[in-house]
């Protein structure tokens, strides 16, 4: 029995041993998760101080976009106005959200068509624009415009076109009247 007996005695002293070892293990794995949740914490408040250092309020976005005299927009891949600012108003009186959703065609003077056609494969290719056309405002009349716009991509896709839309009309008013001067001009040298 002596022999049967410290076997057992000594499974039982590894069995412990074990047991203890285990138990050490777990408390340095809680004491790891703690000090991962710790860690984690203070990553976050530091991310959240970092965050609202540079970060803009969706208070800050609008009170700029209601302050800036252009529209800015932002249009898809089928030309479709996804976002437009509160200028269009101004500059068109529409409100922005009647113009949403609609193609941007449907605003253009159809004489000047071929000049959205023109920048179109520009555009698609990654590139900018700048061009002058005439759009229709609400009440029906046109208003000559100066619009950039450029492509954002995604993974090498087309994603959208934004862009800056400036009211030229008092300026195309003024170069009308120096034509019409120049030709007066003109006539009268003759």
């Amino acid at each position: 029995m002596d022999g049967t007996s410290t076997n057992q005695d000594r499974h039982n002293e590894e069995v412990e041993a074990l047991r203890l070892e285990l138990d050490e293990a777990r408390k340095l794995l809680e004491k790891s998760r703690q000090e991962n949740i710790l860690l984690e914490k203070h990553l976050n408040e530091r991310k959240m101080e970092l965050w609202g250092q540079n970060a803009i309020s969706a208070l800050q976005i609008n009170n700029i976009l209601n302050s800036i005299q252009e529209i800015i927009f932002i249009a898809n891949t089928n030309h479709e106005i996804e976002f437009i600012s509160p200028a269009v108003y101004r500059i068109a009186g529409y409100q922005p959200q009647e113009i949403l959703g609609q193609p941007i065609r449907n605003f253009v003077h159809p004489d000047d068509w071929h000049i959205l056609q023109s920048i179109k494969e520009q555009l698609e290719s990654g590139g900018s624009a700048k061009v002058e056309l005439r759009a229709v405002n609400k009440q029906g009349v046109y208003v000559w415009l100066s619009v950039s716009v450029s492509t954002r991509f995604v993974e090498n896709q087309v994603r959208e076109f934004t862009g800056v839309i400036s009211d030229i009309s008092g300026v195309k008013v003024i170069e009308s009247r120096l034509r019409e001067g120049n030709l007066l001009n003109q006539t009268l040298m003759e």
